[in-house]
């Protein structure tokens, strides 16, 4: 999820145009979310965020209906919500990875919310 009214006077700090659209980013959202069924006999799971922060967004927005287009483009305007998940118009916020955390601790486990940080039972690869 982007918001592109946040992001467009970020990127002219250095671009001479807007470098993402939400349109394209749902697409993306969109294929990713077709072909992740394919890879589940090798265990690998989506977590939709873009989904997931968009449900997030329509909620915490008042009189938002799904109708009236995607949330984050320009034409929908600016936002207080998103900029409340999303620091810069694409990074996220705190807020924005409590929404990340709720979607991926259902698949790690939720005895991995309590590991202590400097002693963990898991190592990285």
């Amino acid at each position: 999820m982007i918001n592109e009214a946040h992001l467009e006077a970020e990127d002219l700090k250095r671009y001479p145009a807007l470098t993402r659209l939400q349109k394209v980013t749902a697409q993306y959202a969109e294929t990713i979310r077709e072909i992740a069924p394919e890879f589940q006999s090798q265990n690998v799971v989506l977590v939709d965020l873009f989904s997931a922060l968009m449900k997030e967004a329509a909620r915490l927005t008042p009189g938002y209906a799904k109708d009236q287009g995607l949330l984050g483009t320009r034409a929908m305007g600016d936002s207080e919500v998103l900029r409340k998940l999303l620091a810069d118009g694409l990074h996220l916020t705190g807020e924005g990875y409590k929404v990340f955390l709720k979607e991926v601790l259902p698949h790690v486990g939720a005895s991995w919310a309590s590991e202590p940080f400097d002693a963990p039972s898991w190592i990285f690869p």
